[in-house]
């Protein structure tokens, strides 16, 4: 949803998240689902509608979609702007807090890889998922 239950709501609270010292993982990745999360995972439901899935096959794919939502803002402090697609250290810039200001680089990177491996898990039940695993494994991989 767009509203004030949706990404509206994770844009007030990426703002009032700005210079605070006392953000807890868990609410950066709330913020993230409502915003990167809720455009990718959109995404893989329009996909799966258009090709008439199954309920089960729009559930892991939305699934999927939060898993690599949450990858890709992991990236946006570990990768470079051409591969990432938009501007990285901006958060920075803007004194937000980041997965790897809360959890150190190295860590950052780890939880990346975790959601990855559960997004190809979600993949792996949908009929023919070899372009996306291919797809959602080179996110990770992309040279820094």
């Amino acid at each position: 949803e767009s509203g004030h239950h949706g990404m509206i709501a994770g844009q007030v609270l990426d703002m009032e998240q700005e210079g605070r010292a006392d953000v807890t993982v868990d609410q950066l990745k709330t913020m993230c689902a409502f915003k990167t999360g809720a455009l990718i995972r959109v995404a893989c439901r329009m996909g799966c509608i258009a090709a008439n899935a199954t309920d089960e096959q729009i559930k892991a794919a939305d699934t999927y979609g939060s898993y690599l939502g949450l990858a890709f803002d992991i990236l946006d402090v570990t990768s470079t702007t051409d591969v990432l697609g938009k501007p990285v250290g901006s958060d920075a810039e803007e004194n937000k807090v980041t997965f790897v200001t809360l959890l150190g680089l190295e860590a950052a990177q780890k939880e990346a890889a975790a959601l990855t491996e559960k997004a190809m898990a979600m993949l792996k039940t949908l009929p023919n998922p070899e372009f996306l695993m291919a797809l959602t494994q080179s996110l990770l991989s992309r040279k820094h």
